[in-house]
């Protein structure tokens, strides 16, 4: 069986809760401008193929929650990735200021 993409990527965002990251998939994905979203319980996915260079490349995005609570789920989750996306709200300190946490977290995995 033959597929319609040469590539497939499998990408996460991740950051605290409430910084943007089901915007950011859905308006990519769905191209939706909808601001009200529930919290992301566990993980979310998407997917989207897009053309780079002539090359058609099937995204996977996968929308972790940022609560501690599924800080477990979303670890797994990490493994095998291609790409990671550091989400953090401007207007939030604490979103920013947690950026070395995330990225402890991403040290600690082998991707």
């Amino acid at each position: 069986m033959t597929s319609d993409y040469s590539r497939e990527l499998k990408i996460i965002l991740i950051g605290n809760c409430y910084v943007g990251k089901t915007f950011i998939l859905r308006r990519f994905v769905e191209d939706k401008l909808e601001r009200d979203y529930l919290s992301t319980v566990g993980v979310d996915f998407r997917s989207k193929e897009i053309n780079v260079y002539n090359t058609i490349v099937k995204l996977k995005i996968w929308d972790t929650a940022g609560q501690d609570k599924y800080r477990t789920i979303t670890k797994q989750i990490f493994r095998g990735a291609d790409g990671v996306v550091l989400v953090f709200d401007v207007s939030n300190k604490e979103s920013f200021e947690k950026i070395p946490n995330w990225m402890k977290q991403l040290n600690q995995i082998s991707l």
